[in-house]
């Protein structure tokens, strides 16, 4: 609430600057209510953690995603809805588990290219902060990172592609356990 961050989202931001090479500039962190659109005009890398529930500027980029978090009103719960779905792909990824719950849940780690800017845009995002807090491990251990990408076959790694990567994960009181790749999508050029 109000520009409070989660203990997941520190521990994301903790473990990602731990990963920058030394020299880089500094790693400037702002709340999401302290963001203006000046600062995504901007050739820059972003790096956005949380779903638009919790983050309302992730859904700006939607138009480029082919995995997007929806809201289901009669549930309270958000859900991943695959926009365009390959073989044996779902529709919709709905988990059973809300925060602090225990059961299954999804998470979504999105790289790609600042719409009408340079520099590139990483969303670390769950339906749950688990699920924040599992695809933010994974980005951050570059052997699991690495790994992750082999299995989806994306030629080249990241560096140059745009991708989505759909997680699975079961969860229980508030921990995650097991962190599957559900789904991997390399997306449109110019994304």
């Amino acid at each position: 609430r109000g520009n409070k961050i989660s203990s997941f989202d520190g521990s994301i931001i903790a473990n990602l600057a731990s990963l920058m090479t030394p020299g880089h500039k500094r790693v400037l962190v702002k709340a999401a209510r302290d963001l203006r659109v000046k600062d995504l005009q901007t050739d820059e890398n972003l790096v956005f953690l949380g779903s638009p529930r919790s983050d309302p500027w992730t859904s700006m980029f939607d138009p480029v995603l082919d995995f997007q978090f929806a809201f289901d009103p009669r549930t309270q719960r958000e859900f991943v809805r695959n926009v365009h779905p390959g073989k044996g792909e779902s529709g919709e990824y709905v988990p059973t588990a809300g925060g602090f719950d225990t059961g299954e849940s999804f998470a979504l780690i999105s790289v790609f290219h600042n719409p009408g800017n340079g520099g590139r845009v990483l969303i670390i995002a769950g339906a749950s902060g688990e699920g924040t807090e599992a695809a933010g491990d994974l980005v951050a251990d570059p052997a699991r990172w690495a790994a992750t990408i082999q299995s989806c076959h994306i030629a080249n790694g990241v560096s140059r592609q745009s991708v989505q990567i759909l997680l699975h994960l079961e969860t229980m009181a508030g921990s995650s356990s097991t962190v599957n790749t559900v789904a991997c999508h390399v997306l449109a050029p110019g994304s």
